[in-house]
């Protein structure tokens, strides 16, 4: 799947909605979601499941990290479970790695990088002379990689602010790691989705494509 043809699926889907991030007619959607952190006892990962348990919250699939927890993002709070809250987009985020230890089990060797690095969207010298493409409202410029190299640049700590959109040229897979969202967003094959749901170092919970971006 080249840029152009994601760009179709991301045009297709209604604005504010999940299928927005990551484009429509995927066969599996889903929140990655970021872990809250206990660093008083070992920096303990804490579930969103977890968390709702205590407050009685059985469904969490498209519940705000405020529903779930009950304390706002940014506002330096703690919970009971926990003294950090989850990370935002991609930098300094710990799925990450077990993510791409599941899509490096997939075939295929290349992938495409779109990079959003917290300048203006409306950068029109840099849109006319770098590949790009406007996910979401935000203008991403565009890189072909391997998967090694797309996994070295997406773990790269040093790239803080950073929001990727991230796509195999297989078309297996498109995940979006928005700087806004504490989740990781991803539309899939059922395959490549089963996967996910395997993994149980990744809190993966299916979404409807058609519902609406929560934080």
């Amino acid at each position: 799947m080249n840029p152009s043809q994601l760009e179709a699926r991301l045009n297709a889907a209604a604005d504010g909605t999940w299928a927005e991030m990551v484009g429509t007619d995927w066969e599996f959607y889903a929140r990655i979601l970021h872990p809250a952190h206990d660093t008083l006892h070992g920096d303990r990962t804490v579930s969103w499941q977890s968390i709702a348990d205590t407050r009685n919250i059985r469904t969490i699939s498209d519940r705000s990290w405020f529903e779930v927890s009950g304390t706002r993002l940014h506002q330096g709070e703690k919970g009971e479970q926990w003294d950090a809250e989850p990370t935002v987009g991609a930098s300094g985020n710990s799925i990450i790695p077990d993510l791409m230890t599941t899509l490096r089990k997939i075939e295929g060797s290349k992938a495409y990088l779109g990079e959003f690095d917290g300048a203006e969207s409306s950068d029109e010298q840099r849109a006319t002379e770098a590949p790009n493409i406007l996910v979401s409202h935000r203008r991403y410029f565009i890189s072909e990689m391997t998967l090694e190299q797309l996994d070295q640049t997406v773990q790269n700590e040093d790239r803080w602010g950073f929001s990727y959109v991230f796509w195999a040229s297989s078309g297996d897979w498109c995940i979006n790691a928005d700087i806004d969202l504490p989740s990781t967003i991803i539309g899939c094959t059922s395959s490549v989705g089963n996967l996910l749901l395997a993994n149980d170092r990744l809190e993966v919970v299916r979404i409807s494509p058609d519902h609406p971006v929560r934080a």
